[in-house]
């Protein structure tokens, strides 16, 4: 059987991750592993994700392969960070292998285990939503994952809370895109409301003389969409659509706004 050029590369992770984690899975191009591998060298045993690359059939040196294997690289990072919990990042790998090889005989197919809890249909989800086309998620996974490694460094010192917060905000700026639509249809709706009855009720108006109501409702949208409509106001939306937002989450966006600014 002929051989395929892959990277591999090892994430180490024994100490965070539960002993009962049992985790694979097949992405695009790769292949992801939660196992133990040998250092024969120093006899030592190291427990971590073992992530195989198919490569490009351009690429014909590691350094290459990295350069355009880069980008999926990070995306599994991010899945690995989400669905574990835990912060990984690209100077946590231990080694990384450019070279024809297959991936492991015995691979196994999706899978997520953690005791007796199993979430291979949550993972398979996941997977689903991240390779649907123009997906957002890839994007935000990397920010949460870097707003992860920043929380996680910031232990003792706070010194990258405010990173971490900003990955954060931008993680919710970023998914705001798919309820734009929908903030602009019920804005639109409520303007539209409110000047049908300010000309019938406040100015007696019994038609819409000239397109006022029409042309009222243009310049207000186009007032507010120029940069009037904040970007707490958009998390706030987002959230309220999941009712999710109280007093207190409200006047924690705020002040973490404050600090974005």
């Amino acid at each position: 059987m002929k051989k395929e050029y892959y990277s591999f590369h090892f994430v180490q992770k024994d100490s965070d991750m539960p002993s009962d984690l049992k985790l694979s899975f097949s992405f695009d191009r790769s292949y992801v592993i939660y196992g133990e591998m040998n250092n024969h060298d120093k006899n030592l045993n190291y427990k971590g994700f073992m992530v195989f690359i198919k490569n490009q059939n351009h690429c014909t040196n590691a350094i290459e392969a990295f350069k355009y294997n880069r980008s999926q690289y990070l995306i599994i990072l991010g899945i690995i960070s989400f669905i574990t919990g835990y912060s990984v990042h690209t100077t946590s790998e231990t080694d990384t292998l450019y070279a024809p090889i297959n991936f492991p005989e015995d691979k196994q197919g999706n899978k997520l285990i953690l005791g007796d809890k199993d979430y291979t249909k949550d993972l398979n989800t996941l997977l689903s939503k991240i390779q649907a086309k123009n997906s957002l998620l890839p994007t935000i996974l990397d920010k949460l994952r870097r707003a992860s490694h920043h929380i996680e460094s910031s232990y003792g010192t706070l010194m990258y809370i405010d990173d971490a917060l900003l990955c954060l905000v931008q993680a919710l700026e970023i998914l705001f895109n798919e309820y734009d639509d929908k903030m602009k249809s019920i804005v639109k709706l409520q303007i539209n409301n409110f000047l049908k009855s300010f000309f019938t009720t406040t100015l007696f108006y019994k038609t819409d003389r000239g397109g006022l109501i029409k042309e009222s409702e243009k310049n207000i949208l186009k007032f507010l969409y120029n940069g009037k409509v904040g970007l707490e106001a958009k998390i706030k939306f987002m959230l309220n659509c999941h009712r999710m937002l109280d007093e207190n989450i409200s006047y924690f966006i705020d002040i973490v706004n404050e600090i974005n600014n």
